[in-house]
């Protein structure tokens, strides 16, 4: 699950989850749970410890190819690169968990010069070779550690098996979508994703829509009387960045309601039956509401009774 921003992504989580709290969804981070790293595209997402090795092994190449370019305008060769990852790995040893700060001060110490985007870049290099991932947070600060600490059980996965696994999640959890929708997501070539769908075999579902062949595991499930038509979702949500040519719920034009401009830092969608109505930020006025909302003009009574259902249901979540 894509996790740029630590805060508003748990809620992402507890949209999914709905009888987890933030301090739940805090505290299984804490305790390793649930991971953050990079992995797929490059981005920041949660991972579940049992999953990280694999996932990274299947994705990392395709992603470390589409980073050689910039290491090579940051200065950052094969050797810098191998006597920054020697340091970082001893200085993490033994369960120590240190925020990009404290590594980057520890890192002078030895001679070594990773100021500012490089070092973040160098960061990253050692998640995609398994290295380092999320540690326990200090304060707001996240931290790293050695991943073989952190996530003792992750295992490997051959690579075919990792394609199939890989497909089989996508699919079940944000189908229809399309090869090419996996492909972007997953940062994989599309004759891998063709490859692994024809794994899946009888196990997968095609169907073609809106000119699309789409494809999906498991029956759709049924809407709930009960589901909320409304919801209140961050802007890497999967609902929002986990497609690509099928998806069009910020285009205005595709639908009867108008959606507002993007206006940064109301960067966050409410969306009301899959059309998006509105922008929203977590509030940052002590003692209001738990959100700053920007709503397209002219919604019924009906909608803005969804909206508030949908605040409600944040608001839950963040102040439990």
């Amino acid at each position: 699950m894509q996790s740029q921003e630590y805060a508003v992504a748990r809620w992402s989580i507890g949209l999914r989850a709905r009888r987890l709290r933030d301090s739940d969804v805090e505290r299984a981070y804490a305790h390793g749970d649930i991971l953050r790293t990079h992995v797929l595209r490059p981005t920041w997402h949660f991972v579940s410890p049992s999953d990280i090795r694999w996932l990274i092994e299947l994705t990392a190449p395709r992603i470390r190819a589409q980073m050689t370019g910039r290491h090579r305008q940051l200065e950052l060769d094969g050797r810098l690169i191998a006597r920054s990852s020697a340091v970082i790995c001893k200085v993490l040893e033994d369960g120590e968990h240190l925020t990009r700060a404290e590594i980057q001060k520890l890192l002078e110490g030895s001679g070594i010069d990773l100021k500012n985007e490089r070092l973040g870049h160098v960061m990253m290099l050692l998640e995609l070779d398994t290295l380092v991932c999320s540690g326990v947070p200090k304060g707001r600060q996240h931290t790293y550690a050695l991943l073989a600490e952190r996530a003792q059980d992750a295992a490997s996965m051959e690579r075919d098996a990792a394609l199939a696994e890989l497909a089989r999640r996508y699919f079940r959890s944000h189908g229809p979508a399309t090869d090419r929708e996996l492909a972007r997501w997953a940062t994989l070539t599309l004759a891998d994703v063709r490859r692994a769908i024809e794994m899946l075999g009888d196990e997968i579902e095609s169907l073609d829509a809106d000119g699309h062949r789409m494809y999906t595991i498991g029956a759709a499930p049924r809407r709930s009387p009960t589901s909320p038509r409304c919801m209140l979702l961050q802007i890497y949500d999967e609902y929002v960045g986990g497609y690509g040519e099928t998806r069009s719920i910020v285009d205005p034009h595709a639908r009867t309601h108008t959606s507002p401009a993007v206006r940064l830092p109301f960067m966050h969608v409410a969306i009301f039956d899959g059309v998006v109505i509105g922008h929203w930020r977590p509030s940052r006025t002590k003692g209001g509401g738990v959100v700053d909302l920007q709503l397209a003009a002219g919604l019924s009574r009906e909608v803005r009774r969804e909206v508030d259902a949908a605040i409600a249901a944040y608001e839950a979540f963040v102040r439990s």
